[in-house]
């Protein structure tokens, strides 16, 4: 038998969150709805929210954007153990302080 499991954000006041994709990031509808985005030599810069006051990073970001931002951590446990096929897209994440 098979275990699944949820990624489930945790919305703790310490971490961040972000609410707003980068500007220069074309076709942003792309990670939402499952389309490679191709090129990924890019590393996107996402800015924190100024809304929420946590600047501590957890493994699975909040944002309001759909998009699944993970840190390196979990990258490597999904790359070793997921068995499927995952675009991942570089980014850097730009404290607002």
């Amino acid at each position: 038998m098979t275990d699944y499991y949820i990624l489930n954000k945790l919305l703790d006041p310490k971490y961040c969150a972000i609410y707003e994709s980068p500007n220069d990031m074309p076709n942003r509808h792309y990670p939402v709805n499952g389309i490679r985005v191709g090129n990924t030599a890019y590393e996107y810069v996402f800015d924190m929210s100024t809304e929420v006051p946590g600047l501590a990073v957890p493994d699975l970001v909040n944002n309001a954007l759909g998009y699944t931002l993970i840190s390196g951590k979990l990258k490597g446990l999904l790359e070793l153990h997921s068995g499927a096929e995952i675009e991942f897209i570089p980014f850097k994440l730009r404290n607002h302080k």
